[in-house]
C-alpha cells in the first residue's frame, strides 16, 4: 500500500516520460531494503516511442520506495498505461 502511494506520487515525473503517447511499458524493479531501486528492466512495451520505456526506468531509479518488509531485497512487476 505505502509502495503504491509512493509510485503514484511519481506521476508527473513518469508522465513526462509518456509525452502524450498511448501504450503500456511493463517494468520488474529490484528494491534494496533501504528502498531505493536498484535496478529497472524493461520487461515489454507497447510504446511506440522507443525512448519512452527507459525514461520511464530511469525515472524510476531516482525514487525511494518505502523499507522492505523483512529488510531483504524485493522484486516487484509494474505495469504502466496510459491512454
Amino acid at each position: 500500500e505505502d509502495f503504491l502511494i509512493k509510485l503514484n506520487a511519481q506521476t508527473a515525473r513518469l508522465e513526462s516520460c509518456f509525452a502524450g503517447a498511448k501504450g503500456r511499458v511493463v517494468l520488474r524493479l529490484t528494491i534494496g531494503p533501504d528502498g531505493t531501486v536498484k535496478s529497472v528492466q524493461v520487461l515489454s512495451s507497447t510504446l511506440k516511442s522507443g525512448k519512452a520505456p527507459q525514461c520511464v526506468a530511469d525515472q524510476l531509479r531516482k525514487i525511494r520506495l518505502p523499507l522492505t518488509q523483512d529488510g531483504k531485497e524485493g522484486r516487484v512487476v509494474v505495469t504502466l498505461s496510459r491512454g
